[in-house]
């Protein structure tokens, strides 16, 4: 069962992209403020679960669902 870089890659693509969009979240949510900074995380995570996507064929969102 060999696993291929593009695999790999996206893995590490929606892992960054759950990362950066809970810690965008949270630190909203710990200064109190809901401004375009939460919009534009999940449109990181859009764009990257598009990449992935395009790479693997699945846009893997939820980076522990291997499906």
């Amino acid at each position: 069962m060999e696993v291929s870089f593009l695999e790999r890659f996206s893995n590490v693509l929606a892992w960054l992209g759950f990362v950066v969009t809970v810690l965008t979240i949270l630190n909203s949510i710990s200064d109190l403020r809901f401004d375009n900074s939460i919009w534009g995380a999940l449109g990181f995570q859009g764009f990257l679960a598009i990449v992935n996507y395009l790479m693997v064929g699945r846009f893997r969102l939820l980076p522990w669902v291997e499906k």
